[in-house]
């Protein structure tokens, strides 16, 4: 007796098709079977801090990387946790990777930028205005 088969049924014999149940082709617009599981898919909340990210490092030259560079860890950060608590139905580890890397030298760009357009704005280009050397006809 075959594992739960009720023993006042008798069980049908088995048939094998005559015709070929799989075929080796599909016809366009055809119903194609859907999967038993859906594939894994990179977390969009990666997509978004990658993207980010890549804002913050074309705009740190010009001091504009410090925000989006902010955004972009602080969006790596919440990748993190969808893909951990995800229990591996999303990825995207490596542009989470990419993401922080990016962010934080966009900020650190963008800081060293800014603290040298800083340094000039209050003490000038190392010109010491009180020594300047007028003629004596200049009043």
């Amino acid at each position: 007796m075959a594992y739960g088969a009720h023993p006042d049924i008798p069980q049908a014999p088995q048939r094998t098709p005559s015709w070929d149940p799989a075929p080796q082709w599909t016809p366009y617009g055809a119903y194609q079977p859907v999967p038993v599981e859906p594939r894994p898919r990179p977390a969009s909340a990666a997509s978004w801090a990658l993207a980010a990210s890549v804002v913050a490092v074309a705009l740190s030259l010009c001091v504009g990387g410090l925000i989006p560079g902010l955004i972009g860890l602080a969006l790596a950060r919440m990748a993190t946790a969808e893909v951990a608590a995800s229990g591996g139905w999303l990825t995207g580890a490596g542009m989470i990777k990419a993401a922080r890397v990016l962010s934080l030298v966009a900020i650190a760009v963008s800081v060293v930028i800014g603290v040298v357009l800083v340094d000039n704005w209050l003490f000038g280009l190392g010109v010491d205005v009180g020594d300047a050397h007028y003629p004596s006809s200049v009043n």
